[in-house]
């Protein structure tokens, strides 16, 4: 389906590893059958790496990971930036 700039156009394993790969998120390791990402925040998200499109469920869960991973760093920025300026 080509570049995944909308999450939830993301469907299975590829999809969602070129999405966080492409907002700087780096694999940390694999264990067994799941990869376990480092997101920019820090936070860990955790992909199960089996071939095809993911269950309605297990895509709605890694959606939320990444969005609340992403809110994360806007709340540091909203709470830090006025404290340096």
């Amino acid at each position: 389906m080509g570049k995944k700039n909308n999450l939830p156009a993301c469907k299975g394993h590829r999809d969602f590893t070129k999405y966080i790969g492409c907002r700087g998120a780096t694999l940390d390791r694999q264990n067994g059958s799941h990869e376990i990402w480092e997101m920019p925040d820090h936070s860990l998200l955790v992909l199960p790496s089996h071939p095809g499109d993911y269950a309605t469920g297990t895509r709605h869960a890694i959606i939320k990971l990444i969005i609340a991973a992403g809110l994360g760093l806007l709340v540091i920025a909203i709470v830090f930036l006025p404290l340096v300026a």
